[in-house]
């Protein structure tokens, strides 16, 4: 009886040995705190270090944690840097989307290249809303980019010799999108473009309606709005050896006169500011 005792003692402090080193260790600090650091995502401040978090890396809480709190913020590519908003106004609703988008503004040196030559704008650019200029369908923007060499006193009046890329937007009321070549003339489909390009022409003339853009007859052109007035636009048209190029920056907005409806696409252009320069300043090349 006495060895069967001793015999159970053993059994038990051997039993008792294995389910203590069975189990997990926590790593504790000096002041028993555990150093199982992690991160949780949070709706007000993103992704946040804490202990026991439920992402182990920063990567992992980002990838979760940047689509279900879109609907909190948002962002918008200006002047080449993403800007974060604490609402949904923003263009983009993730910062890896800003900083792709970003980085493409960054690549675009506003030039375009005809064959082997290269020609800059990146000075005033205007665009300008004419309403329902041509039927009640679309609504009409003249989007205007000069080289630095030209001034104005107003939309419509330019002095200074130099370049400008001019394309003429038959929009659905929203000028960011992708439009392809205008086939029907005076009574253009939503989302089509037409307009043209001027090089080292003396733009007094074009204010005079003396002179008028080499003319586009095919191509495409894409415009994102980065919101507070800054576009990024990517044109080619006129096929192989034709007209190539890009423009990023800041566009001013102006209210053009005329039209053949209501004008109800007034101030839909995005969100660039309003100049209320004279209605007869401001003259569509088409109407010269």
């Amino acid at each position: 009886m006495k060895n069967y005792k001793i015999i159970s003692l053993f059994t038990l402090v051997i039993f008792s040995i294995v389910v203590i080193s069975c189990e997990p260790e926590e790593d504790n600090d000096n002041n028993g705190n555990s150093n199982n650091m992690g991160y949780n995502c949070s709706n007000s401040n993103g992704c946040v270090a804490a202990s026991g978090g439920q992402y182990i890396t920063l990567e992992d809480c980002l990838s979760v944690c940047e689509s279900s709190s879109g609907n909190e913020s948002s962002w918008n590519c200006i002047n080449n840097n993403c800007i974060e908003y604490s609402n949904t106004n923003g263009t983009y609703s993730s910062l890896s989307e800003c900083e792709s988008n970003c980085q493409e503004s960054q690549n675009c040196n506003n030039s375009f290249d005809i064959g082997q030559n290269t020609y800059t704008i990146g000075g005033i650019s205007e665009l300008i809303n004419f309403g329902n200029f041509y039927n009640n369908s679309t609504v009409n923007y003249e989007l205007r980019l000069f080289s630095n060499e030209i001034s104005t006193t107003g939309s419509g009046n330019y002095s200074g010799t130099g370049n400008m890329i001019y394309l003429n937007l038959h929009t659905n009321g929203s000028v960011a999108g992708n439009y392809s070549f205008n086939n029907n003339g005076f009574n253009p489909n939503q989302n089509t473009f037409d307009g043209g390009y001027f090089t080292n022409v003396n733009m007094y003339n074009y204010s005079m309606g003396m002179v008028f853009p080499t003319a586009a007859n095919s191509g495409n052109v894409e415009i994102i709005d980065n919101g507070s007035g800054n576009f990024d636009v990517t044109y080619s048209f006129n096929g192989t050896g034709g007209v190539n190029g890009c423009f990023s920056g800041e566009v001013t907005l102006y209210q053009g006169g005329g039209g053949s409806g209501s004008g109800s696409g007034s101030g839909s252009g995005g969100s660039a500011p309003t100049n209320n320069y004279n209605k007869t300043q401001i003259k569509n090349p088409l109407t010269f």
